[in-house]
């Protein structure tokens, strides 16, 4: 082939545009496969991340499903047992293999004591049933053997009384429905006929109401001690025989908590709450029907704590902080509470001083614990630690003071080396696991749960509170809801005055019955006198001295 010819070189021209053009049909469809290929590749790259993120949505799900199925179907104690320890749980890999400083020390005490060290250390236990109380009034039954059982079957004479046994059996007497007349005779004189003479009608609790003192006492203690609804109560006075109503018995509750009886020492309480320089704060949500904002139905119980038999509660339409704020309204000193949002702006004015609860931040690891992080262990032994020194305190019946020397002894140098720990141990932890997130929590509020170590007067946690919140938790269970605010707030009053009696060990009934007996003659400027704790104080300056105990001889004069 000659390139001279023009047609051969024609040809060729023709090839080399055909092999172009193929060419840069190649180099576009190369294209197209690249941007598939890293299409593809991006793609994959998102699934893979859509499925991490997945994967993470379902781990956190998971847990708050295990962490409500522990709630609702498991046992209600935050108790791990240190054997725990031993356990080689899922995930021990993330824990340190050697314990932390605070358990190398001693480690012994973290192990359960033996059987017999434990009935030491516990109460002795009585024989027997235990003794029934001395003031509850005794009748004697006695019961001689027949005349023919008395005859001794040896001789066939008589046999001689020389003593007795008794056994004792615990009866119960339902209590009954008194009417009570008040009898005022009338006096006139027969010979000007001037008028007529009546001896004054005794001050009634309820204005031309029918329940005496008792009565109110005993619905007040039914309903907001014994969680007894209204509707069942007027069931269980049926029975007596006495028919009262649901409504009546309303009635009956929205009187007793008015300013004429007791509201003005619910007021006294509070004012006695707010006056202590460390308080104690928590609260748990009701259902309101009748509530004064549109759409809602629910509303908030707040509990304020101050030293033992003072707990003032009271009722805000919504968590915001604002009504906290309206409760705790000119209160300067120590709040202990949770680390809710709606305490911020307390803190920020500078006249509250912020404390921290650990039982909240060691909750936290208790729920890590029982979704089987292990690192989470050797925490809740550190804090096991903690609360023995607390409970050592309080068995040794140490003041503030004394008790503060004792933390800075003891738990001061356990809390470094527990948030040392924490510092160490988070950046093993995933970020979505329990253990972090309790790590986080106590990080980020370290300053606050640490705050009990600066002074004696302040606990390590906010029980207290809680423990007290138990009293609505429990009564919501059986009363359902409130009818409306006023009720809530009506609810608010007899609880306070309830609770405070429950924790100095005073009968509610009892006190409520002879406060609502005095409280309309009672000067207003001793109020502070009807307060369980002044009551009980007021109780027990009138009591007679105990007689001297006849086995302890006379002291020589």
């Amino acid at each position: 082939m000659h390139l001279s010819d023009p047609s051969k070189r024609s040809d060729l021209q023709r090839e080399l545009v055909a092999l172009r053009q193929r060419l840069a049909e190649t180099e576009v469809a190369l294209a197209a496969k690249t941007a598939e290929a890293a299409a593809k590749t991006t793609e994959a790259a998102a699934n893979a991340a859509e499925a991490a993120a997945n994967a993470a949505t379902i781990e956190r799900l998971q847990q708050r499903l295990d962490a409500l199925s522990r709630r609702v179907f498991g046992r209600r104690s935050e108790h791990i047992d240190p054997r725990q320890l031993l356990l080689n749980f899922e995930g021990a890999a993330e824990a340190q293999e050697a314990p932390p400083p605070f358990l190398s020390e001693a480690p012994d005490e973290e192990t359960p004591p033996a059987q017999d060290e434990r009935k030491k250390r516990g109460k002795k236990r009585r024989n027997g049933r235990a003794r029934l109380p001395g003031h509850l009034p005794r009748e004697r039954k006695v019961y001689d053997p027949s005349p023919e059982e008395s005859i001794c079957a040896c001789c066939g004479r008589a046999q001689q009384a020389f003593g007795e046994e008794v056994t004792q059996q615990l009866e119960f007497r339902p209590a009954s429905f008194v009417v009570i007349e008040h009898v005022r005779k009338k006096y006139s004189c027969k010979k000007c006929h001037s008028g007529v003479t009546t001896a004054p009608l005794p001050a009634a609790p309820i204005e031309r109401g029918l329940p005496g003192p008792g009565l109110l006492a005993e619905v007040i203690t039914r309903k907001y001690g014994d969680h007894t609804p209204l509707n069942r109560l007027s069931g269980i006075f049926a029975r007596e025989g006495v028919s009262i109503s649901k409504q009546t018995l309303c009635d009956w509750i929205r009187a007793s908590a008015g300013p004429l009886l007791l509201k003005p020492v619910y007021e006294e309480l509070r004012r006695a709450v707010l006056s202590s320089p460390v308080i104690q704060a928590d609260e748990t949500g009701i259902r309101v029907l009748r509530h004064t904002l549109p759409g809602r139905r629910r509303g908030q119980i707040w509990v304020v704590g101050a030293k033992p038999g003072e707990l003032c509660y009271a009722y805000a339409p919504t968590k915001e902080g604002k009504w906290i704020h309206q409760l705790l309204t000119g209160y300067q000193g120590f709040l202990q509470a949770d680390a809710a949002g709606g305490f911020d702006q307390l803190y920020k004015a500078g006249s509250i001083v912020e404390v921290g609860c650990n039982a909240h931040a060691r909750r936290r690891f208790v729920n890590a614990a029982h979704a089987g992080e292990a690192a989470a262990l050797w925490i809740l032994a550190a804090y096991k630690k903690l609360y023995a020194i607390e409970r050592e305190a309080r068995e040794e019946g140490h003041d503030s003071a004394s008790r503060h020397r004792l933390r800075q002894e003891k738990s001061k140098p356990l809390i470094k080396e527990l948030y040392a720990y924490l510092d160490e141990l988070e950046g093993a932890l995933r970020p979505s696991s329990l253990t972090a997130q309790g790590i986080q929590y106590a990080k980020r509020h370290r300053e606050a749960l640490c705050r009990f170590l600066s002074d004696g007067r302040l606990e390590i946690d906010n029980n207290r509170a809680e423990r007290a919140l138990r009293q609505v938790a429990l009564g919501r269970v059986n009363w359902t809801f409130a009818g409306s605010p006023a009720g809530a707030e009506r609810a608010t009053v007899l609880y306070s005055l309830v609770a405070s009696c429950k924790e100095l060990g005073i009968n509610p009934a009892a006190y409520l019955k002879d406060v609502i007996e005095r409280i309309p003659t009672h000067p207003a400027r001793l109020i502070a006198e009807l307060t369980p704790r002044g009551w009980l104080e007021k109780q027990r300056e009138q009591r007679p001295p105990d007689p001297p105990d006849p086995a302890i001889p006379a002291a020589p004069s």
